[in-house]
């Protein structure tokens, strides 16, 4: 205030000048830089907040492009999702189908064994009615034997009067006409063995057994394999094979004649003969297979069926000495037994040939050969008794112990109807 008051007018002047530069005041200086440093920093802020935005919007447009490829990989998942989703739902229908077919054969399965124990049921029944029965039949068998034994005693009396008397008729025979050749010149490969190789070694000796305490029938005459040369007509005596048959009266001598069948010859003895002829053919079947009867081929070991189709369709048949049969499915037609009849079917007629036959009158190669036929089949029909057989309600073959069973129980049968007939023609 003393200031103030010394200076007086003068100051009052200068407070004039001072009013009137306040009445417009201006920044100061250190305003001024203040304000250009606020806007220095705002520009800076600016260009910040711009450079953020724009590398804001480049982080947003990325994300967009990645939002875009995870929509376009979460679309091609959920499609592939989808596909599995739809394999799953049809393996799982196939596995329903498959449970559903199991249940019903399951089912299936259930009646077949409800059904087959059914039939056990009625079997069990079965068997013990046939248990009561073979008792049964077991006492009356004891009665048979002691009437058979009984028999056989008066039996063997008149077997004794049936010995006597056909030694007898043989001595005269023996006396009126040449004797038969021996043994080992009947057939071509020598005496019978009467024995096959392929039966065991136990069975060997019980059919020797047998064979030894067999005695012959009184209904079957002891007959010679080769007969009287008076006995055989002319015309047969001096037969040329090689020589044509002259044809009959009233048709021209050139005209083929078809082959006989069988013996067709004027003499009285014609059954008797042929009786010879079938007997010798039985006795070359044997000879050759070394058995004594059919039912020896029970074991038999037929050819192989590769070889049989090899021989069918133009390959190489049965090699020299061998006689090994097919009894397979066909076997009557079947190219490999024709041609093992065929070689068989030489001996009587090479025999014939050579001069040293049975002494009988000649036959035809199909009537040889029809008699091998029927021994083919005889053979083949005692080795099929003894193999497996289809069973059609239990729809399997039999095993090795049911065929033995069967074929015993048939033989069995069969025997006990052979000795019935013999008891009926005594």
């Amino acid at each position: 205030m003393a200031d103030a008051d010394m200076d007086g007018p003068a100051s009052h002047s200068n407070n004039g000048q001072n009013h009137k530069k306040q009445a417009v005041p201006g920044p100061e200086r250190g305003q001024i830089e203040s304000l250009q440093s606020d806007v220095a920093l705002y520009r800076e802020r600016e260009a910040a907040l711009h450079k953020e935005f724009k590398t804001s919007r480049i982080r947003v447009q990325n994300l967009e492009r990645e939002i875009h490829k995870l929509k376009g990989e979460q679309a091609l998942a959920l499609h592939h999702y989808q596909g599995q989703l739809d394999n799953l739902q049809r393996q799982l229908a196939q596995k329903e189908t498959a449970l559903h077919q199991t249940t019903e054969h399951v089912e299936t399965l259930n009646e077949n064994i409800e059904r087959l124990e059914s039939q056990h049921q009625v079997l069990s029944h079965h068997d013990a009615e046939m248990v009561q029965l073979h008792q049964k039949q077991q006492v009356q068998l004891a009665a048979a034997e002691q009437a058979l034994e009984a028999r056989n005693v008066q039996h063997a009396k008149e077997m004794a009067a049936k010995t006597s008397e056909i030694m007898s008729l043989m001595s005269k025979l023996r006396t009126q006409a040449p004797a038969a050749p021996p043994a080992d010149t009947n057939f071509p490969l020598g005496p019978p063995i009467l024995v096959p190789r392929f039966l065991s070694e136990g069975k060997r000796k019980t059919r020797l057994e047998a064979k030894v305490l067999k005695t012959p029938r009184a209904g079957v005459p002891i007959l010679p394999l080769a007969v009287a040369s008076g006995n055989i007509p002319e015309e047969a005596v001096n037969y040329d094979p090689k020589e044509p048959s002259p044809g009959p009266q009233g048709k021209p001598p050139g005209r083929r004649q078809s082959a006989p069948r069988g013996l067709k010859n004027s003499s009285k003895n014609d059954a008797q003969e042929d009786e010879l002829y079938k007997r010798g053919m039985r006795e070359t079947w044997r000879n050759t297979f070394e058995t004594s009867c059919a039912d020896d081929f029970q074991g038999y070991e037929p050819i192989s069926q590769d070889r049989v189709e090899a021989c069918r369709t133009g390959g190489a048949g049965p090699a020299l000495g061998e006689y090994t049969l097919d009894f397979g499915e066909g076997y009557q037609t079947s190219l490999w037994n024709k041609k093992i009849i065929a070689r068989i079917g030489l001996f009587p007629r090479r025999r014939e040939a050579s001069g040293n036959g049975w002494g009988l009158p000649p036959v035809s190669r199909v009537y040889v050969e029809e008699q091998f036929a029927g021994q083919l089949k005889r053979s083949q029909q005692a080795w099929a008794l003894w193999q497996p057989r289809f069973m059609q309600t239990e729809l399997r073959y039999e095993t090795s112990a049911e065929a033995t069973a069967r074929a015993q129980a048939y033989v069995a049968h069969r025997m006990s109807r052979v000795n019935a007939n013999s008891s009926k023609n005594r």
